[in-house]
């Protein structure tokens, strides 16, 4: 692209389009001198922004900063104690690599959920649990049947039913612990 088709902004128009204040944006300009810069602004003259490109700079910048909260925190996750967890990673990230890092993990939560690798917790409870609900009384069903066809005892059968009874309720409160108690 030529410079007589680039559409510059000023430093107002910029802070406009990017929704922040201008000496946010000033401060960026003298912490950041990767931050690209069509014209400098002087006294009597507009600073010129080309809004694409500060845009992208912006984005990369939100992803540099979000990937440097990720990898301090697998630091963290590595170096820290049993039981440490979050707080040890709290404590050595800025409330700014704090917010990207939610950023990063709800957009990856996001991209998660669309591609299918996440489900809402409460259907899969509730349906897990119609279908446990039904598999006791398929069981005893399936004793019953098999135990008459073969002419095994009545005493033989309910002690069978009884002791898979039993395992089925230990393997129910395993998956109620795992599933966070819901009965």
């Amino acid at each position: 692209m030529d410079g007589s088709s680039l559409v510059t902004v000023n430093l107002d128009e910029m802070c406009r389009i990017l929704e922040i204040s201008a000496p946010t944006f000033r401060g960026w300009l003298k912490t950041y001198p990767d931050l690209p810069v069509v014209g400098r602004g002087d006294r009597g003259r507009a600073w010129e922004f080309d809004p694409h490109a500060v845009k992208a700079w912006r984005e990369r910048k939100r992803q540099e900063e979000a990937e440097a909260a990720a990898a301090k925190l697998d630091l963290v996750d590595q170096l820290s104690l049993p039981g440490m967890g979050e707080a040890a990673a709290d404590a050595i990230l800025s409330p700014a690599q704090q917010y990207q890092l939610i950023r990063a993990k709800r957009e990856q939560r996001k991209m998660d959920q669309e591609a299918g690798l996440l489900v809402m917790a409460e259907p899969l409870r509730a349906a897990l649990g119609d279908v446990f609900a039904q598999i006791p009384a398929a069981m005893r069903g399936a004793i019953s049947d098999a135990f008459r066809r073969h002419a095994i005892p009545d005493d033989v059968r309910r002690a069978v039913t009884a002791s898979v009874d039993e395992r089925w309720t230990t393997a129910v409160r395993g998956l109620q612990q795992v599933m966070g108690g819901r009965s």
